[in-house]
């Protein structure tokens, strides 16, 4: 096992959640990510039930807030803070697993299923692919990590993780994929090929459109 000190960490990024509507999104898709792997998060602690119980619980306080009804505001505060605390105790549940892999590889691989970041030795790790909602409505950005000069990448999508369809190809590491079904759950993965030959299937992204 690598030294401690260089164990991946299961970290989220804070920054991301300065809007109701960001935080909502992530913590819709952890715990997507949490329920599609049971595999992998045999008891995930707290349970995707229960943080999605106190996810919808907010959501209700957060669109009460926005009527700005005396004490609305307050109680969405509140919503947030329990939210919130699930997300912590969920990234360390994340973690505990990691921790127990075989080797970095594998923990490293735990941590992206779960759709948290990775860092090692306070360096982030970027994951094969990343993908986020665009400004505009059924619309996807995908980004795959860099194979180098003159490569060129395979893109997928699917909705059950199982059936895939393929994309357009491109030379970039990047694309955008429009026409899907706002708060419909989507799959992604990505290859890749250049003069190293043509690579696995990176593991999939899950995410809910917008």
């Amino acid at each position: 096992m690598a030294k401690k000190s260089k164990w991946p960490t299961a970290v989220f990024l804070a920054v991301k959640f300065r809007r109701i509507s960001d935080f909502l999104l992530n913590m819709k898709t952890l715990i997507l990510n949490i329920k599609n792997a049971p595999l992998v998060f045999v008891t995930p602690d707290p349970t995707p039930a229960s943080m999605q119980t106190n996810l919808t619980a907010l959501e209700d306080a957060e669109t009460k807030a926005k009527t700005r009804v005396i004490g609305s505001a307050a109680d969405r505060d509140v919503r947030y803070d329990v939210c919130y605390k699930d997300l912590k105790d969920a990234t360390a549940y994340v973690q505990k697993i990691a921790n127990e892999a075989a080797d970095a590889a594998i923990a490293i691989s735990i941590i992206e299923t779960a759709g948290l970041s990775v860092r090692v030795n306070g360096s982030k790790i970027k994951a094969p692919i990343d993908a986020k909602n665009a400004t505009d409505e059924g619309v996807v950005d995908l980004t795959a990590k860099s194979g180098g000069k003159n490569t060129i990448y395979l893109w997928q999508k699917g909705t059950d993780g199982i059936a895939w369809t393929d994309l357009p190809l491109t030379q970039l590491s990047k694309t955008s994929v429009d026409g899907l079904t706002p708060g419909q759950k989507m799959y992604f993965r990505v290859r890749t090929k250049n003069k190293t030959g043509l690579s696995d299937w990176s593991a999939a992204v899950v995410i809910i459109v917008v």
